[in-house]
């Protein structure tokens, strides 16, 4: 089996790698994504409940009622607060399966960079293994004895 061969294996398996790297950074974006949207709605959420609440205590609202207001605007915070660490996490997450497709990426590049130079070599080969039999051919025929160095 020849040396290009050989390497075309293992540039198949880097490129596998490859791939299945690219598609844990393409799920990671879209769990970043994910997350940032729902980051995005609570707070929504909580502006315009916010207002609701302003509204509402403008109009006169009882101190109890209030106060479940309040404790609601805590826990809807404190989930807010919850959704941000969540989206830290996923873009951590991204950054590692950035790096872990670059560095596929580039293990497959220099794979295929060798097989290249195997196949280059290869053909020089051929090539010098027929510029021999030319040679000798040549010298046969005029009857040339052939040395070789």
């Amino acid at each position: 089996m020849k040396r290009s061969d050989r390497l075309k294996t293992l540039t198949r398996l880097t490129e596998s790698a490859e791939r299945l790297a690219r598609i844990q950074l393409a799920k990671a974006t879209q769990e970043v994504q994910r997350k940032r949207a729902q980051q995005v709605q609570l707070e929504e959420y909580l502006g315009e409940y916010r207002r609701n609440l302003i509204a509402s205590g403008e109009l006169g609202i009882s101190g109890h009622a209030l106060s479940r207001h309040r404790v609601f605007l805590d826990g809807l915070e404190r989930t807010i607060e919850t959704q941000v660490s969540a989206v830290a996490k996923a873009q951590h997450a991204l950054q590692q399966s950035m790096a872990i497709w670059h560095a596929q990426r580039q293990r497959h590049q220099v794979f295929d960079g060798l097989v290249d130079a195997a196949k280059a070599e290869e053909n020089r080969e051929v090539l010098r293994k027929e510029q021999k039999a030319l040679d000798e051919s040549g010298s046969r025929s005029r009857g040339d004895v052939y040395h070789p160095l």
